[in-house]
């Protein structure tokens, strides 16, 4: 079910995550106000991802909003266990949770600069109905 390989490329090992039936993402609690960068790779392939991971960290918030419940706390071996029982019986059954793509292309490149554009023009276009703008006097 599980199979431990040597490091890969980095497209050799992005194949491998399309192939899997699940990717597992760990995180210690002590890593808890940060996202590695793994898990938005996790979440671009496409696969049903498990978080071993504090839910009440940032990992574990954004799992939850994204509608991943298969998550356990990485120090919790009962959790992980019903975890993982949950999980092989979803992703035999057809089942498992995957987020819709329209609410992880947000993080891609092209979704982050278009949040930032749309920051951008919400600030510039309050900054500009808001002061009076007067040339040098």
């Amino acid at each position: 079910m599980v199979r431990v390989l040597p490091s890969l490329p980095y497209r050799q090992a992005l194949q491998e995550m399309c192939e899997t039936d699940a990717l597992l993402l760990f995180q210690a609690s002590n890593c808890n106000n940060q996202i590695p960068a793994k898990m938005y790779e996790y979440l671009y392939i496409g696969r049903p991802v498990l978080g071993l991971t504090d839910r009440a960290g940032d990992t574990g918030r954004l799992l939850n909003q994204l509608g991943i419940a298969n998550v356990a706390s990485l120090e919790d071996v009962s959790e992980i266990k019903t975890l993982l029982l949950r999980a092989v019986a979803e992703i035999r059954q057809g089942t498992a949770f995957v987020p819709p793509r329209q609410s992880i292309m947000r993080f891609s490149r092209r979704g982050s600069a278009e949040s930032l554009a749309r920051l951008l023009d919400e600030v510039t276009s309050s900054s500009s109905r808001g002061e009076s703008r007067t040339g040098p006097g």
